[in-house]
């Protein structure tokens, strides 16, 4: 594995680790929207409409997908979607992907201190 001063944003986005980051979030999300959607039904309310539903609908919700559209975003050549919808893709992208910077910190300083030499 690369040293963390030697790798790009690309080289973490190809990571299982973020991967899995990647998929946590968005179930996370999926969970808290389909509790939402069942308090409005339950109360008779109308939920309104969200990224998370338009992007379920057209596949973008799946882990890979939403790796892929989350790079489109960074790479500012996300179309289709508004200024607010590629702000929350890059929102929730950018938390999996700083969990996954702070793990690969940590497990880098764990190998450099793993020797006994604590500097």
């Amino acid at each position: 594995m690369k040293e963390l001063k030697d790798m790009t944003i690309s080289d973490v986005l190809k990571m299982p680790l973020f991967f899995e980051n990647v998929k946590r979030q968005l179930t996370s999300l999926w969970n808290d929207r389909e509790k939402a959607r069942k308090d409005a039904t339950r109360n008779n309310t109308r939920l309104r409409a969200h990224v998370i539903d338009r992007m379920h609908n057209t596949g973008h919700w799946e882990p890979g997908n939403f790796v892929i559209l989350f790079a489109k975003v960074l790479n500012n050549v996300a179309t289709g979607y508004s200024s607010s919808e590629r702000a929350f893709i890059r929102a929730v992208g950018m938390i999996a992907f700083n969990i996954t910077m702070q793990k690969l910190i940590d497990d880098e300083k764990a190998r450099n201190n793993g020797n006994g030499d604590d500097k």
